[in-house]
């Protein structure tokens, strides 16, 4: 069933042993690229090296070869014989997947727009199957607190815990994730993908807002100063986005009365209403 270029054959006398045949076809091969989205478009920008890269059989699941990108980010698997494989890619760590097609639209039609680290590819006799490029992108973290002003300086005194924050689509709306302030009054976002979002405070009972800004300036911006238990922020490639600081404080309440002084003695006796 293998073979090996040789064709056994026995002779007999005056016999004609014919159809004896070769039959031979071209491999191709198949490449692409490892790049890292590192300016939010979902377009590779930074090679990835060192990422493993598995052709396999579409059929039987086997693996074929196994070869890593190099510096450019680029690998390739030569010799291929015709066939139905699937290339899978060895997610590399701290990276999220952005997307893994075949830019250049051939017979072997698109994997859907979900990522999952695999293309399809058909490979014909003698096809050169290009630019099956998978793209990553480094998720980031965003972390701030929530605090109680206890001495009127508009600064964060005392941590408060259980607060509710949200983490929104800074298009959509829609709720990314939710989390509570923790004890010392910090919260976290990890392993986001990058984008723009809008923190949300759920404003704590019997508190005011006092302030809610990124205390560390970036290029997010400011929220302004007005405080409205929301703070914009713009997620870069592996980025830390930190003290994004929501300050709140208890307001109080002044009471009294008011007498009228009715026997002379300057102290009030009888009340005086409205």
């Amino acid at each position: 069933a293998t073979p090996n270029d040789m064709i056994p054959v026995t002779v007999a006398p005056g016999e004609n042993d014919n159809d004896n045949n070769f039959v031979e076809e071209q491999p191709g091969s198949v490449s692409g690229t490892v790049l890292a989205d590192t300016n939010n478009d979902n377009v590779g920008d930074t090679p990835l090296s060192g990422v493993t890269i598995q052709l396999k059989d579409a059929v039987t699941g086997a693996v074929v070869a196994t070869t890593t990108t190099n510096a450019s980010g680029q690998y390739t698997f030569t010799n291929v014989a015709p066939g139905n494989y699937t290339i899978m890619e060895t997610q590399p760590t701290g990276y999220n997947s952005v997307s893994d097609v075949d830019t250049t639209p051939d017979p072997d039609g698109n994997d859907g727009t979900t990522p999952n680290d695999m293309i399809p590819v058909t490979v014909a006799p003698g096809e050169a199957d290009n630019n099956n490029d998978f793209v990553e992108e480094q998720p980031g973290n965003i972390r701030g607190n929530v605090k109680a002003d206890t001495n009127n300086d508009n600064v964060g005194d005392t941590p408060l815990s259980g607060v509710t924050i949200q983490l929104k689509d800074a298009v959509t709306g829609a709720v990314v994730a939710t989390t509570t302030t923790d004890a010392s009054g910090n919260y976290a976002f990890l392993n986001q993908s990058p984008g723009n979002y809008t923190i949300m405070e759920v404003q704590p009972s019997g508190y005011n807002s006092v302030s809610d800004v990124d205390a560390t300036p970036d290029p997010d911006g400011n929220d302004g100063a007005t405080p409205n238990d929301m703070i914009p922020v713009t997620l870069t490639a592996g980025e830390n986005d930190n003290d994004n600081n929501f300050v709140e404080e208890q307001p109080g309440s002044v009471s009294g009365t008011v007498l009228a002084d009715t026997n002379n003695d300057n102290v009030g006796d009888t009340p005086m209403s409205g």
